[in-house]
């Protein structure tokens, strides 16, 4: 990995986009069942962009990687959240969604 440069980069800025993807998920609910899987759809096809992105120009970095291990996480753990409201899975769907965070505690 290369030391840290100044500046906004073009990988994070993808994994921006998917974070707000991901948090705009909760201003929708549960209810807005296509929607969501319009936007997680996206989300998750931003996820093959970032890292190649990155690595191409040359802008690799810890924080990068950790920025988009944590952006995946939190969307897992949204969407699980949102197949248990919805009732389509049990309980245990959350704590599938919560194991990121489960190992970082």
């Amino acid at each position: 990995m290369t030391p840290p440069q100044p500046g906004i980069h073009w990988a994070n800025v993808v994994t921006s986009v998917r974070l707000v993807l991901a948090l705009s998920l909760w201003v929708l609910g549960a209810a807005a069942s296509w929607t969501i899987v319009a936007i997680a759809a996206t989300g998750a096809t931003l996820d093959l962009v970032d890292g190649p992105l990155a690595r191409k120009s040359g802008r690799v970095s810890a924080f990068g990687a950790r920025f988009d291990m944590e952006t995946d996480a939190f969307l897992i753990l949204t969407l699980s959240i949102f197949v248990w409201w919805t009732g389509h899975a049990g309980p245990w769907v959350v704590a599938s969604g919560a194991m990121r965070y489960a190992f970082i505690a």
